[in-house]
C-alpha cells in the first residue's frame, strides 16, 4: 500500500470508531449493545485495522504542533479554511504547505531512515 492509502485507511478507522481519545470506551473498543433497534447502515470501504494502529503508533509519536495541523485540517474539515488557518497560526494561502510538512513527518516516522553502522561499512558492509 501507498503512503496515501495506508492514511487514507488510517482517517476512516479513526472515524469509524471515534476520535476521542480522552473518553473512556469499552475494554475491546468494539462493543455493540444486543439491542438494536435499527438496520446497520453500510460502513462503506473495509478498514485494514492492524495497519491503521501502525500509523495511529506513528501518529502518536509526532510532535504536537504535527498532531495538531492533521486534527484539524482532517477532523475538522467542516471547518472554513480561514478558521483552520487561524487555530494553525498561518495564513490561509499557506495551509497546503503546512499540511505537506505534517505529512512528511508522519511518513518520517512511517519509514525511518536507513541507519549506517560506521565499523560495518569501513569493511564494506552495505546498509538497508
Amino acid at each position: 500500500m501507498t503512503f496515501d492509502e495506508r492514511f487514507r485507511n488510517w482517517l476512516r478507522w479513526c472515524k469509524q470508531k471515534g476520535f476521542r481519545r480522552s473518553q473512556a470506551g469499552s475494554v475491546e473498543g468494539l462493543y455493540r449493545s444486543g439491542q438494536v433497534w435499527e438496520p446497520e447502515e453500510p460502513t462503506g470501504e473495509p478498514v485494514d485495522v492492524v495497519d491503521a494502529q501502525e500509523v495511529d503508533r506513528a501518529y502518536v509519536a509526532l510532535d504536537e504542533r504535527s498532531r495538531r495541523i492533521i486534527k484539524i485540517l482532517y477532523f475538522r474539515e467542516h471547518w472554513k479554511p480561514q478558521w483552520q488557518a487561524q487555530k494553525l497560526g498561518c495564513l490561509v494561502d499557506d495551509l497546503e504547505a503546512v499540511r505537506a510538512s505534517a505529512l512528511n513527518a508522519v511518513k518520517a516516522k512511517l519509514y525511518p531512515a536507513a541507519t549506517v553502522n560506521p565499523v560495518l561499512c569501513a569493511q564494506g558492509a552495505t546498509f538497508s
